[in-house]
């Protein structure tokens, strides 16, 4: 339709965890005294958990405001969303890892999902406290769906990303809103209007990533 829209299937390799955030560590980005976000994703429960663990000895006595996300809803991975659809299995890594800190934990919930399970998902983590809900992410579509040859990427397909996902981010934000949680709004936000739309209907924050990869500057000129 003529919308700016990316399919993707990258950021997931790399120099693992540990890497990760001895690189935040050390360069300035804790200077500026933001909060910063630490992506918790995997194939299995258990990289989960390993992936917490590396950052949490990292920064368990840090001051900086990092807080931790768990990323049920990677649509980029064969087993990663396991944790979106045995609520057991993310309730009890909710309760690991608030054992170990009491930073702010971030449920990044599937726009895939139908809006009874996201409803569920995000009931059944709410009861912890410091919770966030970030409602939206990439939505998985095969290559031949969005125009591309069906090897135009190795699995066959990747998350969906840009403008075409706003009307699912906005719903699943007005769907969420009354559970009395801070809500971030990720996916399909481009303009200023987007941003006061989806704190129209709910939500307190909001992710711009696809804007900005392809305007970097979106950001310095809509404030």
């Amino acid at each position: 339709n003529g919308e700016p829209a990316l399919i993707n299937a990258m950021g997931l390799p790399g120099p693992g965890a540990t890497a990760a955030i001895q690189a935040i560590l050390a360069s300035p980005l804790c200077s500026y005294n933001r909060p910063i976000g630490l992506s918790i994703g995997g194939e299995t429960v258990a990289d989960y958990h390993d992936t917490f663990q590396a950052y949490n000895h990292h920064i368990q006595h840090h001051d900086h405001p990092f807080y931790y996300e768990i990323n049920i809803s990677c649509p980029n991975t064969d087993e990663g969303k396991q944790l979106s659809e045995t609520l057991d299995e993310l309730e009890k890594l909710v309760a690991t890892i608030r054992t170990f800190t009491q930073r702010v934990i971030s449920i990044k919930l599937s726009p895939d999902q139908d809006n009874a399970m996201i409803v569920k998902t995000a009931q059944s983590c709410i009861p912890y406290d410091k919770i966030i809900l970030n409602v939206g992410n990439t939505q998985y579509k095969q290559c031949t769906q969005v125009g591309l040859p069906v090897h135009a990427i190795k699995r066959g397909g990747g998350g969906l990303s840009g403008k075409p996902l706003k009307a699912r981010t906005l719903e699943c934000v007005s769907l969420l809103a009354d559970l009395g949680v801070p809500i971030i709004a990720t996916g399909g936000i481009s303009t200023v209007d987007d941003i006061k739309q989806a704190q129209q209907a709910g939500a307190t924050l909001v992710g711009v990533a696809t804007q900005v990869a392809l305007n970097p500057f979106f950001i310095s000129t809509t404030i």
